[in-house]
């Protein structure tokens, strides 16, 4: 879908086939990871060719149909490459982050022209398609398959939450539970520290030791001899 005129004429089938277009699914990409220094720039433009300007030529598909009818629903693959980067994954992970905004703002435009266009973006992380065979780096094609051979599962299982009624309430509500692949990296969503707790408990002790600083130094002035034990004590806190 990297020419516009391939995007314009699917629509054009789709309207002859079913008599006109409520949804898109614009799910093509390729992943060719290595790392920025092996200079592999061919791939870089492969992927900005189809990853991005696929989804752009798609939009502008359907777009207009969408406009006209004042309703349609665009769904496109991102990443979770779009949403956390990762070595070897620089030009990948930018498509991907680039395909989130773009939908993003689709659907702010949508609302702001009440052309009540529907937008989902989904973010799947290890779903054994034929993405590794684009892999030409040696080192990044091996890490990538023992990541695939852990954590990988079928494709079928994003299909059926993604045509299931429910969608894409269903789709949230699944990519939280365990074995899902939908955000398998560790610690990617992992909930913030709690800092509020730790750092009260450090107020509470500055201002604790503050007139215990006081007394120690009245008493060394008084007594004329240092009270080691309390200021060690007073050091440790």
């Amino acid at each position: 879908m990297t020419k516009p005129e391939d995007s314009r004429e699917l629509v054009r089938l789709a309207k002859d086939a079913f008599g006109g277009v409520v949804v898109i699914f614009l799910n093509a990409g390729i992943m060719p990871d290595s790392p920025l220094s092996a200079l592999k720039t061919d791939e870089w433009n492969s992927m900005i060719g189809i990853n991005i300007k696929g989804v752009l030529n798609g939009i502008a598909a359907v777009l207009p149909t969408f406009i006209a009818q004042k309703s349609g629903h665009i769904i496109t693959t991102s990443s979770v490459a779009g949403l956390k980067a990762y070595p070897g994954g620089a030009v990948y992970g930018a498509t991907k982050w680039a395909v989130r905004d773009l939908m993003e703002v689709l659907r702010m435009e949508s609302a702001q022209e009440g052309t009540n266009i529907r937008t989902a973006t989904i973010y799947p992380a290890t779903i054994n398609t034929e993405l590794l065979e684009t892999i030409t780096d040696k080192n990044t094609s091996q890490g990538m398959t023992a990541l695939y051979e852990q954590y990988g599962i079928t494709p079928d299982r994003v299909a059926n939450l993604i045509v299931s009624p429910n969608f894409p309430a269903v789709f949230l509500s699944q990519k939280k539970k365990p074995g899902t692949g939908i955000m398998p990296v560790p610690g990617l969503f992992k909930k913030t520290p709690n800092l509020i707790k730790p750092c009260f408990f450090k107020i509470l002790v500055f201002f604790a030791v503050i007139p215990f600083r006081i007394l120690v130094e009245l008493a060394n002035r008084l007594f004329h001899f240092p009270i080691v034990f309390i200021y060690f004590f007073y050091l440790i806190i």
